[in-house]
């Protein structure tokens, strides 16, 4: 998935700035796992630069559950720079300097869309 970011979105016929990128594990179901992660542009033109990502407590990138005891909820977010997003025209006046994205969020959607497949 990030290799075909590096080349299709960010490649020197785009001008595509930010990347986010959900992947999902239903190889058991039930027990369905998820990553999620944004980059950009790298600084060069063309590429894509991994900003943030899914990790585990050892800054590992990891899938993280789906499914959790009742409860409990998962922590983090992403948080990307809404001038990455604009760029390179000025960020909207009733647009937050950062989109953030939590964690729980994402699996709340992911969820939702399992319970509808």
């Amino acid at each position: 998935m990030l290799e075909d970011a590096c080349t299709k979105y960010f490649s020197i016929k785009t001008s595509v700035n930010v990347w986010v990128g959900i992947k999902i594990d239903r190889s058991v179901a039930g027990n369905e796992h998820f990553w999620v992660g944004w980059g950009r542009r790298k600084l060069l033109g063309t590429g894509l630069r991994l900003e943030q990502r899914t990790e585990d407590r050892d800054g590992q990138s990891t899938f993280l559950p789906v499914h959790l005891p009742a409860g409990n909820n998962l922590m983090g977010q992403i948080e990307i720079p809404s001038t990455l997003v604009f760029q390179p025209k000025q960020v909207p006046a009733a647009i937050p300097p950062t989109f953030v994205v939590t964690l729980e969020s994402v699996r709340g959607w992911i969820i939702r869309g399992l319970l509808h497949s």
